[in-house]
C-alpha cells in the first residue's frame, strides 16, 4: 500500500531540487536560523533518524551566553509532561503509543562535543519531568550580531494519537519532529529564561 508522508517543516534553506518553486528571490525579512537537514523515516517503527545543521544569529545587543530549543516530541513521551498532565491523560491510553525525540550527538562547528552543556528546563511551571525545553550553553558568548552553529544528530518517534503530529496506519502527518530554537527577546531575555521563547507557538522556523 503506498505510504502517505507529510514533512511540514519551514525550513530557511533552499531545496536543492529540478524544477523546485522560488517565491522570493530576496527574503522579505531577516533570517536568525537557518536549518539544513537529512532525514529519513522508518515507517515499521514510525521513527524519523535525522542529521541537522543549524544557526542562530544573535540579532539583539545583548551577550548571550546559551540558547533554548523546543523538543515538541516529547510532549508525547509519557504522563508526566505538562501537556498531558494539563490534559489528565497519558499518551499510551486507548491503546495509544507514545512520541519523543532524543538528541542523540550536539557539537560546535569545529566539532567540539556539546552535549555535557545541554541540560532540560521547565521555565513556566517548574516541572522537572518535562523535557520539551533544553537550555544549551555557549563554549564561547555570543555577541551582536554573532553567529551560532550547531550540528546535531537527532531521533524522533512519532506518536500514534495525531495531534499537531503523529500517524495512524500508514498515514504519517509529520511535524514538530526536529529541534527548534526559541525566540530571543532581548527585553526578558530566551523566553523560557525568560529570553528564549520555545513554545509550540512561539519559535523560529525560518
Amino acid at each position: 500500500m503506498k505510504r502517505i508522508l507529510f514533512l511540514l517543516a519551514l525550513l530557511s534553506s533552499v531545496i536543492n531540487s529540478a524544477g523546485a518553486q522560488v517565491i522570493f528571490r530576496t527574503p522579505k525579512s531577516t533570517r536568525p536560523v537557518m536549518y539544513s537537514i537529512y532525514a529519513a523515516l522508518d515507517p515499521g517503527s514510525a521513527i524519523v533518524k535525522g542529521s541537522m545543521k543549524t544557526y542562530w544569529v544573535n540579532q539583539s545587543n545583548d551577550v548571550v551566553n546559551y540558547v533554548m530549543m523546543h523538543l515538541y516530541l516529547n510532549a508525547f513521551r509519557n504522563g508526566n509532561s505538562t501537556f498531558y498532565r494539563e490534559m489528565g491523560d497519558t499518551p499510551v491510553s486507548g491503546g495509544n503509543k507514545p512520541g519523543w525525540i532524543d538528541i542523540k550527538s550536539l557539537t560546535s562547528r569545529d566539532g567540539k562535543d556539546m552535549l555535557s552543556s545541554m541540560h532540560f528546563i521547565s521555565p513556566d511551571d517548574d516541572n522537572k519531568d518535562d523535557r520539551t525545553v533544553v537550555r544549551i550553553d555557549l563554549q564561547e558568548p555570543a555577541r551582536p550580531g554573532d553567529t551560532v552553529f550547531l550540528n546535531i544528530d537527532f531521533v524522533s518517534k512519532l506518536p500514534s494519537r495525531i495531534i499537531r503530529t503523529g500517524y495512524s496506519g500508514d498515514f504519517f502527518f509529520i511535524a514538530q519532529w526536529f529541534p527548534k530554537f526559541g525566540v530571543y527577546e532581548p527585553a526578558t531575555s530566551f523566553m523560557p529564561g525568560r529570553n528564549f521563547t520555545p513554545t509550540p507557538v512561539f519559535m523560529i522556523f525560518q
